[in-house]
């Protein structure tokens, strides 16, 4: 509407022409988007089979060799990662699990002085548990005897704060008390 005079503006496209840049974009973008991640995944894949995955067949292949009973195997360095803290570890236990394994006399030895340890073990057990009630009675006995006198305490100072007492001495005497009842509940 301008002023008196009314005018009608028709506009004619084709929908298939106006958007098909849009169109094209949004598949030019999902196509891009397919491959890159494609390409990266693969790239990922790659990077993870050299770094870490190699070093675990590494790993495998060993604990099987030394699961044969081959003991004079070791793992070559496999870096400063924790798959090469575990070649470490894994040479390290076949190195200890070959000294432990030389002779099946050092073995039953070993078992006998396990046996002799446990012995004692028992022997320092029994000590102990001797000690810890000799402990437990020395501790309640010293608790009554201590009590005793205390709940005494306590009694003359409640003889004390029912005498003519001026504030400053009502004050000392709770005070006592509260002392008191503190020290009973520790003991």
């Amino acid at each position: 509407d301008l002023g008196v005079y009314n005018y009608t503006v028709i506009v004619s496209y084709e929908k298939y022409k106006a958007l098909k840049p849009i169109s094209d974009a949004k598949r030019f973008v999902i196509a891009t988007t397919f491959i890159g991640s494609f390409f990266l995944g693969l790239m990922i894949f790659i990077l993870i089979r050299k770094t870490i995955l190699s070093r675990i067949d590494v790993l495998s292949e060993a604990t099987k060799r030394i699961g044969m009973g081959n003991l004079d195997y070791q793992i070559e360095d496999l870096g400063v990662d924790e798959i090469g803290d575990l070649g470490i570890a894994i040479n390290a236990m076949v190195s200890n699990l070959g000294k432990k394994t030389t002779s099946i006399d050092q073995l039953n030895t070993e078992i006998d002085l396990k046996n002799q340890a446990l012995v004692d073990l028992e022997e320092q057990k029994v000590i102990a548990e001797g000690s810890a009630k000799a402990k437990s009675e020395f501790l309640a006995s010293m608790s009554h005897e201590i009590r005793t006198p205390m709940n005494g305490v306590l009694g003359m100072l409640g003889l004390i704060e029912n005498t003519q007492l001026n504030e400053r001495q009502a004050q000392q005497v709770n005070l006592a008390q509260t002392s008191a009842h503190s020290l009973l509940s520790i003991i």
